[in-house]
Parts: structure tokens; C-alpha cells; sequence
């Protein structure tokens, strides 16, 4: 997994022409480091998308200057470490639970009594 307490990206402004007349201002990100893959250390899987999201993602990739596998390979792994890293909060939660590592009644009512609430 990559270090997350370094900045991967810095954002960038840019202008992205509609048609002929139009330009709508977009804000975008340079990536600094990223994590590459070789065509060895990799495989490939299909996945099916609404017409939608497809457009968006064209559009995604054109004006980052980067590939659409790139951007669903970045978006899947930071969602896959996102779900990683909750799921593992909530077993260590549910096992301090077991544990019986959690607050009484009464500490919880005098928290809430520090901060002028009711706790019943």
C-alpha cells in the first residue's frame, strides 16, 4: 500500500473547451508519485458500465491526460484500501466490545452532562 502521508497530487486549474463558444474551468491534479504497474505484474478484467459514468470517465481521461484503465486501476485500489482499512476498524471495534472495552451508561451520561445534555 502506498504512503499516505506524503501528497500524490497537487491541483491544477485548467480551461476545457466545450464546443466553438463555450469552455467550462476545470480543476484538476498533477500526479507526483504514482504507483506503476508492468504489463507482467498485471491482469485484466472486464467490467460493464452505464453509458453515464462512461462518458464521465472519457471525459475524466482526456482532461487528466490519462488513460481510463489508469484512473479505474487508481479508483479501485484507493476503494479497496478505503474498505480494507473500515472493515479492520470495525473488527477491532467489535472485538473491544467482546472485550467488554467500552463506555458505561454512566460515563456516557457524564459526557453528556459536560456538554449540557440530557443522557436519559
Amino acid at each position: 500500500m502506498r504512503d499516505r502521508t506524503t501528497p500524490e497530487f497537487f491541483p491544477v486549474f485548467a480551461v476545457f473547451p466545450v464546443n466553438e463558444s463555450f469552455s467550462v474551468p476545470v480543476l484538476g491534479c498533477v500526479h507526483l508519485n504514482t504507483v506503476s504497474e508492468s504489463m507482467a505484474d498485471s491482469t485484466t478484467m472486464t467490467i460493464r458500465l452505464d453509458e453515464e459514468l462512461k462518458a464521465r470517465l472519457d471525459l475524466l481521461a482526456r482532461t487528466m491526460h490519462r488513460s481510463k484503465s489508469y484512473l479505474a486501476t487508481e479508483a479501485l485500489r484507493d476503494y479497496v484500501a478505503l474498505n480494507e482499512w473500515q472493515l479492520g476498524e470495525l473488527e477491532a471495534a467489535v472485538k473491544e466490545a467482546d472485550d467488554g472495552d467500552y463506555a458505561s451508561a454512566d460515563d456516557i451520561r457524564a459526557v453528556l452532562s459536560k456538554w449540557g445534555m440530557n443522557g436519559d
